[in-house]
């Protein structure tokens, strides 16, 4: 099979054991919440890390395509409308 389409590694180089998917993964959800307009917090990056792993383990169990999960990842966050911002305070009206 074609070495871009193969499970259970990732379709970007690996150096040596090292595996860069869960970061690939780690990006597209960080852009994803950028993209909710929801104000971004420091500790979302190591959220987002594990998030990325999990993905990753979830998406090799699976036995799906770097390919195939980034798409669809990517798919949902575009799909997903940006959250409107509610006022906090009443209006004086």
């Amino acid at each position: 099979m074609f070495t871009w389409l193969a499970t259970g590694h990732p379709a970007i180089p690996t150096a040596g054991d090292f595996d860069f998917t869960p970061l690939l993964y780690m990006a597209i959800l960080l852009l994803a919440y950028r993209r909710s307009r929801l104000p971004f917090r420091a500790w979302l990056i190591p959220v987002a890390f594990v998030a990325g792993g999990l993905v990753d383990s979830m998406s090799d169990g699976l036995h799906h395509s770097t390919l195939m999960t980034a798409s669809i990842l990517t798919l949902v966050a575009i799909l997903i409308p940006p959250s409107r911002r509610v006022p906090t305070r009443p209006s004086d009206v």
